[in-house]
């Protein structure tokens, strides 16, 4: 059997589960084809969908309301490789992050015959105008038949357009109608979407695909990378990273803290729990240099003072440095307002330790070992859970 999987990257969460597949169909005497929008080397043979060059061609058309619309050449190139591959089975992963023309991959794709086609919804972008998340600001505008009217459908995106995908203009109204036009076209008999957890499949059965069949295939951590590190490596981690193990340790990991992973409220943790230190692991450098300057000051920013219990960390160097981080916390902390089945806390829960848990989304299905707050945005919620699993006392 030949297996195609398509994906913007080969690193992060999707690009873990584009490995994970790989790894099992070659197990079965597959042969697997990988082609993606972005390469670090992670997979054998791995093919890069267009360059530099095209990518920063199509952002540039993004920016102007045309995203989707870049990477032509790159992707007829792609599609005739299909072509001559003739798969029996094609994966989706994330067509969206600037590397696949949209219309050419999706007309090819309705023009297979035997073809199979599993598109991994790894966000909700597919059935949207623009966003990839929704739940933060209630929208329902992409509901479709039951939600807005047809006129109102994504009219004027909540979020505006300087969000993800960035634009000058709010194209919303048009993109979903274009996505809708296009997605659509994929042969029913033969293609099935793939959810990350219960609480997407049941927002794509209210979408414009909910023609399709759904199936739930939940994510897993790689237990030969996250499991309990010794505590020799513990206490090599606790002194690498500057991390006192005197007191209860709280972490919280993001790869972007962006404003649905609420960054303040960890904060807040932190200020309100001086018996215990926080540590936020994933911060960008422009996040690091900000918390430097403003250690024991006012942080704007970050709505009050940063404590000096507070640990501000960057990306570990690799996943068995993450794994440490985990295993020498006490409780993990997840403030995601938006997350379809986030891979975090699975993580940490491979690694022994406790989760307090957001209750938006798919969060609360990643939670076997933890407290699931009633309240996502508020600090005092997420104290309450830890202090239930810590012990300690708040200010």
């Amino acid at each position: 059997m030949t297996v195609v999987q398509i994906n913007v990257s080969d690193f992060g969460s999707t690009g873990a589960i584009v490995r994970q597949i790989r790894d099992s169909a070659l197990a079965e005497g597959s042969s697997v084809h990988c082609f993606f929008g972005r390469v670090s080397g992670r997979i054998p043979d791995e093919k890069r969908v267009g360059n530099v060059f095209s990518t920063l061609f199509h952002v540039f058309l993004a920016r102007v309301g045309l995203n989707g619309h870049g990477s032509y050449f790159a992707t007829k190139k792609l599609c005739r490789e299909l072509e001559k591959l003739d798969p029996d089975v094609i994966i989706l992963h994330n067509v969206h992050g600037y590397y696949i023309h949209l219309k050419t991959l999706f007309e090819t794709l309705a023009k297979t015959k035997k073809t199979k086609i599993y598109w991994f919804m790894h966000d909700a972008w597919a059935f949207t105008g623009r966003c990839a998340y929704f739940s933060a600001v209630n929208c329902e505008q992409w509901k479709d038949p039951e939600g807005a009217a047809k006129s109102e459908r994504c009219a004027s995106c909540p979020y505006g357009h300087r969000k993800y995908p960035r634009s000058l203009l709010d194209t919303a109204k048009r993109e979903f109608a274009y996505k809708k036009q296009l997605f659509t076209t994929l042969p029913v008999d033969r293609t099935i979407l793939v959810s990350p957890s219960e609480w997407l499949k049941s927002e794509i059965s209210q979408s414009f695909l909910s023609k399709y069949r759904c199936t739930v295939r939940k994510n897993e951590p790689d237990t030969s990378v996250f499991y309990k590190r010794s505590e020799g490596e513990i206490k090599e981690a606790a002194a690498l990273y500057g991390i006192p193990l005197e007191k209860p340790v709280v972490l919280s990991v993001a790869m972007v803290w962006d404003d649905r992973k609420q960054l303040p409220v960890v904060v807040e943790i932190a200020r309100k729990l001086p018996d215990h230190t926080v540590c936020a692991v994933g911060l960008s450098k422009k996040q690091l240099r900000e918390f430097s300057r403003k250690k024991g000051k006012l942080a704007p920013s970050q709505k009050g003072f940063v404590p000096g219990n507070f640990i501000p960390l960057g990306r570990t160097a690799s996943p068995a440095g993450l794994a440490s981080l985990y295993s020498l916390a006490d409780v993990l902390v997840n403030p995601s307002l938006e997350d379809n089945y986030p891979m975090v806390p699975l993580e940490a829960q491979a690694c022994g330790t406790p989760v307090v848990s957001s209750n938006t989304c798919g969060s609360p299905e990643t939670v076997t070992n933890g407290i699931v707050v009633n309240d996502a945005r508020s600090a005092d919620a997420y104290i309450e859970a830890i202090k239930k699993i810590t012990g300690g006392t708040t200010v």
